[in-house]
């Protein structure tokens, strides 16, 4: 079956095959019908402030999904605004990601930062129309004097201003010479407005800030109600597709259009937003998690990101199927995380062919059967229900590893697997009998001999011989070691932030498992590094695109074989509604109130208590966190020697209870080869940017295995960030000998420039050079 074709039918048709009708197609349909529109112009706008995510996906595939089906166009326009909040990196990410998941814009890249200018000139107009002025308010009083939905606001004391002191304040603004915070400039339209958006609206503040793309050309930008319609019509769009909470910012947007005398003018139209269970969408918590080392990155296999997706092994087939199949409506609702899960199991189904791998190995020595004899047994790829073909042979020999949950000493009734006595069917091969136990010292089981009955292959006598088991293995000769990463939801709860003052308290603590010892049959060893498979009655896996090597596999899950969370949830419904339905009874008198939860300080010494406080009220650390350092003097001690070395609790805390205590594996604290100074210094390189957090992840597993200075090993490594300014004068002086012209504009007043000598020399070092160090040298060369 062509899954792609598949895909495509599903995007594009409804069950009896007519075009799929959403509520924006028929208004872009009628448009194109009445002749009110004679093309179809949309764009996807993201601001580069973070990575885009599962719920910018759903925009994506309908901006860009228009502009197809009806031969129009789709922009990618950067509504890039905030010099503080934005990045290249963001930049190059969305790009990333808008193409692997199968769009592209051709020629049509644009950046809010680009019509700077033309947004400068629209808003001296306003002012010009007394349509604007400048307000000397701090931002509390602005606040204030908005009033709230039940009370109208009030005038500003600068809204009367003169058309002239307006004009002259508003250059001196663009000039610089005022400071951030002192002055804005306000839209005039009316303080007594029932939509507070129109209650004099804020469209440029003052930020001496570097643009990563304009440098310092600009200290005032434009806030994104004001820059956001203008570049719709700056750039003919037909239709401006936005997600709902956009929708009370239509009437200021439109508004803006008129008072400018903008024509044609762009039309809004507002679908409700993805939102997902046990997620998180919004950026600047996705970048909490990141910064604290909560995740490895914005590429965590276990982020909501487009390219934590990508690298835990989900297709963008799969995304794009999820989007179509919740659909574009105007009624905001949360969508079961089951369904996305379901989306990547279907797609897979057709794509992931079926090998065997033993995530938690137990020997098994096959007593009867011939020391040092291998068969190679047939086995398919493809289950029955999969029409498609293929086949691999596997090795079957004396000793095998099969899953250590695959076998129980004492099992419960429903056990169907092995046990001492009973009889499992291979898969793909024998029927086996465990004969005997073998236990280590401390009681553990290491080893299970078993005989098996030669005639239960296929094609042997008693290959139809029933057993209520079957299993699969492999054999511990020929299979491969490799490191599995069992990945799940990374939060416990469907909304991550109801009930709680922090909303990381949600996280949950399994949503990673890693296992080092796996087995895996050897017919993976030369397939390619992207094939995506089905380990047999364990879930769809793929080896990781970062750290997997042919020395070295790991493997992630994508997604398991069943929704585990779902069958959860169905029992604990069950109970409720079997409860429910029970004749209420009521509660005899003596039962008294119901239990207070246990106070988790109660067993705390008073030492435990004073380390408790002081990390919650001193350090600003959260309850949970602190109780988990105060818990072990040993541990205490170690994070209080590190903050003495570097000053950031919350990070070093994270350090400590999410990556040295689970390495450590019983280690003493002071036996640790990362010691605290050690890891204080790993932690300043982070935060003075010299690595990433996931280069340090790197860096710190090297300390655990080897100890070392952080710096030298992050160095060695050719991964530290580029900060050395004789290194760094050579290129510069390159740079500038090149481009004479852009160096006498520069110096000629297009400080604007800036931007693009800094943007040279990250190209020139690979994007290693530390970005603040270049400009500020790339400066002092200019003069």
């Amino acid at each position: 079956m062509d899954t792609k074709k598949v895909n495509e039918t599903l995007s594009k048709t409804d069950g009896d095959g007519a075009t799929a009708t959403n509520f924006v197609r028929a208004i872009v349909e009628d448009d194109l019908k009445s002749g009110r529109r004679e093309g179809v112009v949309v764009r996807f706008p993201p601001e580069p402030n973070g990575y885009p995510h599962i719920g910018h996906a759903k925009s994506i595939c309908l901006n860009f999904g228009l502009a197809a089906d009806y031969d129009g166009v789709c922009h990618l326009r950067f509504d890039d605004t905030n010099p503080e909040t934005e990045d290249i990196e963001y930049v190059n990410a969305i790009k990333r990601d808008i193409r692997w998941l199968g769009f592209d814009w051709g020629d049509k890249e644009f950046y809010a930062s680009d019509y700077f200018e033309q947004l400068y000139e629209w808003a001296v107009e306003l002012i010009k129309k007394g349509k604007a002025y400048v307000d000397d308010s701090s931002e509390k009083d602005i606040r204030a004097y908005r009033g709230s939905v039940t009370e109208p606001g009030r005038e500003s004391p600068y809204r009367n201003r003169s058309v002239e002191e307006n004009l002259d304040l508003f250059e001196r603004m663009k000039n610089g010479e005022f400071p951030n915070g002192s002055r804005v400039l306000r839209a005039r339209i009316d303080m007594a407005h029932p939509n507070m958006k129109m209650r004099d609206p804020l469209m440029y503040r003052i930020r001496h800030a570097s643009h990563y793309r304009r440098g310092d050309a600009w200290c005032i930008y434009p806030f994104y109600d004001w820059a956001h319609g203008q570049s719709d019509a700056i750039e003919n769009i037909t239709h401006s597709i936005c997600t709902l909470e956009f929708e009370v910012n239509r009437p200021l947007y439109d508004w803006y259009i008129e008072a400018l005398g903008i024509d044609p003018r762009p039309r809004q139209y507002e679908f409700a937003r993805l939102n997902v269970n046990y997620t998180i969408t919004s950026k600047r918590k996705l970048l909490q998690l990141v910064k604290e080392g909560h995740v490895s990155g914005w590429d965590d296999p276990r982020m909501p990101t487009l390219s934590g997706l990508r690298r835990r092994g989900v297709t963008p087939e799969a995304i794009r199927t999820f989007c179509d199949r919740v659909g574009v409506t105007k009624v905001d609702s949360v969508i079961d995380i089951g369904l996305l899960e379901y989306s990547i199991r279907d797609d897979l189904n057709y794509k992931a062919p079926r090998v065997m791998c033993v995530l938690r190995p137990l020997k098994v020595t096959i007593t009867n059967y011939p020391d040092a004899e291998t068969e190679w047994l047939d086995a398919p790829y493809w289950p029955h229900d999969v029409p498609l073909e293929g086949s691999r042979k596997v090795p079957f020999s004396r000793t095998l590893f099969i899953e250590r949950d695959d076998f129980m000493e004492d099992p419960p009734k429903r056990f169907h697997r092995l046990s001492p006595g009973r009889e499992v069917r291979l898969r793909y091969g024998y029927i086996i009998k465990c004969e005997e136990v073998v236990k280590d010292e401390n009681g553990e089981v290491v080893e299970l001999r078993c005989t098996y009955d030669p005639e239960t292959k296929s094609g042997g006598a008693n290959a139809d011989r029933k057993v209520k088991g079957t299993i699969h293995w492999v054999s511990a000769g020929h299979a491969l070691t490799a490191e599995v990463r069992l990945y799940d939801r990374l939060f416990s709860a469907e909304n991550p932030s109801e009930g709680v003052e922090d909303f990381k308290e949600n996280l949950n603590p399994e949503s990673m498992v890693v296992l080092k010892d796996s087995r895996i049959e050897p017919s993976v060893a030369d397939d390619p590094a992207d094939m995506r498979y089905q380990f047999t009655r364990l879930g769809y896996f793929w080896r990781d695109p970062e750290d997997s090597s042919p020395e070295a596999l790991v493997f992630n899950r994508i997604v398991a074989l069943r929704d585990t969370w779902a069958k959860i949830k169905t029992k604990k419904d069950g109970a409720k509604a079997n409860g429910a339905a029970k004749k209420a009874k009521p509660a005899p008198e003596a039962s008294g109130p119901p239990k207070a939860k246990q106070d988790p300080t109660k067993d705390l010494t008073d030492r435990q208590r004073a380390r408790l406080a002081k990390y919650k009220e001193t350090l600003s650390l959260s309850q949970k966190d602190a109780l988990q350092l105060v818990g072990n003097p040993a541990v205490a001690s170690y994070f209080e020697e590190a903050v003495a070395a570097h000053d950031n609790p919350k990070a070093l805390a994270n350090w400590i209870i999410h990556s040295l205590l689970p390495a450590r594996k019983g280690t003493p604290m002071t036996a640790l080869k990362v010691t605290p100074a050690g890891l204080a210094a790993l932690v300043a390189l982070i935060d003075d940017g010299t690595v990433s957090t996931r280069i340090a992840r790197e860096v710190f597993a090297e300390m655990m295995q080897n100890g070392g200075d952080p710096k030298a090993i992050a160095e060695q490594k050719s991964q530290a960030v580029l900060a050395d300014p004789e290194t760094l004068a050579p290129i510069i002086d390159k740079l500038l000998a090149d481009y004479p012209d852009k160096v006498d504009a520069y110096k000629g007043g297009k400080t604007g420039l800036l931007g693009f000598f800094v943007g040279q020399v990250m190209r020139a070092t690979g994007g290693k050079a530390k970005p603040q160090l270049v400009k500020e040298m790339v400066e002092a060369k200019l003069g």
